[in-house]
């Protein structure tokens, strides 16, 4: 697993490794990822190499500023989950299902309003 950031220069068709300021999230898979404001790529979950341990964490890079900045959130925070997929819809970071050690696979979508660093729950209106 890695923590490294490779960018691709889609006019000349390289890549290169930048040097990125801040604490660098630690090592993982499985993880979800979504841009905000067209510069801003939120990374949430994910987890460790043979799934020993499974992150909740989220954490923002800056593309403008080359920096990482992990997020205090607060509200409803999603349990830890592993394999998860995510979309952002204007400033707003959805996670959806995913897989969580401790209740096997997820079926819930959670919301974090990336203005205030609030999680919420997405109820959803299923026929069972």
């Amino acid at each position: 697993l890695f923590n490294d950031v490779h960018v691709l220069d889609l006019l000349n068709m390289t890549w290169s490794i930048p040097v990125i300021k801040g604490r660098t999230p630690k090592p993982r898979g499985g993880h979800s990822s979504a841009v905000i404001d067209d510069h801003l790529i939120v990374i949430h979950g994910g987890g460790s190499f043979g799934g020993e341990i499974v992150y909740h964490d989220t954490h923002i890079l800056n593309t403008r500023t080359l920096s990482w900045i992990r997020l205090e959130t607060k509200g409803n925070i999603p349990p830890s989950r592993d394999g998860l997929t995510s979309c952002a819809i204007d400033h707003l970071f959805f996670t959806v299902f995913g897989w969580n050690p401790q209740s096997s696979d997820t079926n819930d979508i959670y919301c974090l309003d990336t203005q205030t660093n609030e999680w919420k729950t997405i109820k959803l209106n299923v026929d069972k």
